[in-house]
């Protein structure tokens, strides 16, 4: 491997993989462990500027599932950086890390960072929000979860968060029980991003797109199809994401 300062150690790895992904899978999964040795090793040399690096690094570990090295990666990145809304968006990825790991207690910990960080930006903090709040709610802290959720659905400035957020509230919902509360947030998620789903645009076409996604709405409809005795299958066609 080339000895390279961290920037451009990163452009020297974003040009191997993009080559890489001309000769399919397995040239991919090689390229990402070559580059992730690459960018640790720019950032060892420099660690005042190896931020990026860790940070790109970081990415490749998660793609690959080594959550452990990736958060090892992300911390690094985050005491590395030198702007702190720069580092408070690599402690959100560290927070990732660890809960894909299930490590729930450094997951919180990394996710509260950030939305008590004075310097987070908006969506960074937004995010942060939404996932310690998922974690919290499976460790038991329902109605800490909710009102966060609650905030994110109706007040997030991200529509898809907000859908996210308007998702992980109707799954609660059936999760004690109460498909006519779920049906109620499908429902208000729906007359909330109306004029947006509406729109002639890219972006409300990826609006139309995550509703029709969203996890609720099949889980509902089988609730429903389960509690009332009839299935769904018998009475409506099967319709795509382009309905």
């Amino acid at each position: 491997r080339p000895a390279l300062e961290p920037a451009a150690a990163v452009a020297h790895a974003a040009a191997q993989l993009r080559a890489a992904r001309d000769r399919g899978p397995r040239a991919v999964l090689e390229t990402r462990l070559w580059c992730v040795a690459l960018l640790r090793e720019s950032a060892a040399r420099e660690p005042e500027r190896g931020a990026e690096a860790l940070e790109i690094a970081g990415g490749h570990l998660s793609a690959l599932g080594l959550h452990a090295e990736a958060l090892e990666a992300f911390d690094r990145a985050a005491d590395a950086c030198g702007e702190p809304s720069d580092a408070l968006r690599m402690t959100l990825e560290a927070g990732h890390a660890a809960r894909r790991m299930d490590r729930r207690s450094a997951a919180l910990e990394r996710y509260q960072q950030v939305r008590e960080g004075l310097r987070a930006d908006p969506m960074s903090r937004q995010a942060a929000t939404y996932w310690h709040a998922a974690v919290s709610a499976d460790d038991g802290r329902s109605q800490q979860a909710l009102e966060a959720w609650k905030s994110l659905a109706l007040g997030s400035g991200d529509v898809f968060l907000r859908i996210d957020a308007f998702d992980a509230l109707a799954l609660h919902a059936l999760e004690h029980d109460s498909a006519e509360a779920a049906a109620g947030w499908l429902l208000r998620c729906r007359l909330e991003l109306a004029e947006l789903a509406r729109e002639a645009t890219d972006r409300g076409a990826r609006v139309r797109r995550c509703m029709l996604r969203m996890r609720a709405l099949v889980a509902t409809k089988v609730a429903v199809a389960e509690r009332d005795g009839w299935s769904p299958a018998l009475h409506e066609p099967a319709q795509g994401l382009s309905r």
